[in-house]
């Protein structure tokens, strides 16, 4: 998973404070019971709304991820990839996310 936009990331894993985070049920100790796995925390600080983008990128362990960025306006998404194309995606944003 790559974020786009991020100033950076952080891994937690069974964190209770100062929010809880890194958690999972867990099977295998019966009703109720947890397990802490490993959570990316990602961080951006900026004036006003900010728009981070996330790109899910299933590959083999070996693989690198074929997306190399992003980019987000008004109504397009622009994904370009590592073999030179791009992707472009058109949506219609609801209108309590339009921009003013």
């Amino acid at each position: 998973m790559l974020a786009f936009g991020a100033d950076s990331v952080t891994i937690v894993k069974g964190q209770k404070e100062p929010v809880v985070q890194g958690w999972v049920p867990s099977r295998s100790g019966g009703y109720g019971s947890i397990r802490a796995i490993p959570t990316a925390v990602y961080h951006k600080e900026a004036p006003g709304n900010v728009t981070l983008l996330y790109a899910l990128c299933p590959t083999r362990k070996e693989a690198a991820c074929p997306v190399k960025s992003v980019e987000f306006l008004a109504d397009r998404l622009t994904v370009r990839l590592a073999d030179g194309t791009e992707k472009l995606i058109q949506f219609q944003r609801p209108a309590l996310l339009r921009p003013k």
